[in-house]
């Protein structure tokens, strides 16, 4: 399961939505793991150098930062961080989505997530086990020659 506690751990969603209009029914709401985070995606489009409405798409991306909780539509960036909704042991995570007017169109939804990090033991102490398992084999190996011969 995952651990949001561990080291480097993240997770995270981004969307695409098109079509959408703020101030109505025509915006995007994201639950996820059972907590809503938001009522506002896709209501402020994304334009070139500035976000207004009426450029029909929006995209969380690397230039976005991490959408707040329950943000105005103003800040919501279509990016969110779903570490706070993950408990140890989770193995899923579920995303639910929304759209009252039924005529937002949600094209795009990827996850990104990083479990952390990883020690790899270093090539010495590989060696050691190696060794290790060895004299394992081997030793349990004499032990059933000897027994063999004794019997």
């Amino acid at each position: 399961g995952m651990d949001p506690n561990a080291a480097g751990f993240s997770a995270e969603l981004r969307l695409g939505i098109g079509f959408s209009r703020p101030g109505s029914f025509q915006t995007t709401e994201v639950t996820v793991n059972g907590t809503l985070i938001t009522s506002e995606a896709g209501g402020n489009d994304d334009g070139l150098g500035s976000r207004a409405n009426g450029q029909l798409i929006t995209v969380g991306g690397n230039d976005d930062p991490f959408s707040a909780f329950m943000p105005l539509e103003e800040d919501d960036r279509e990016r969110y961080n779903l570490v706070p909704f993950i408990n140890r042991g989770d193995t899923t995570i579920r995303v639910n989505t929304i759209n009252y007017s039924s005529d937002d169109n949600l094209f795009l939804a990827a996850f990104m997530i990083n479990e952390g990090l990883v020690t790899v033991p270093e090539p010495a102490t590989w060696a050691m086990m190696i060794v290790g398992f060895g004299l394992v084999g081997f030793a349990t190996r004499r032990r059933e020659k000897m027994a063999r011969v004794s019997a």
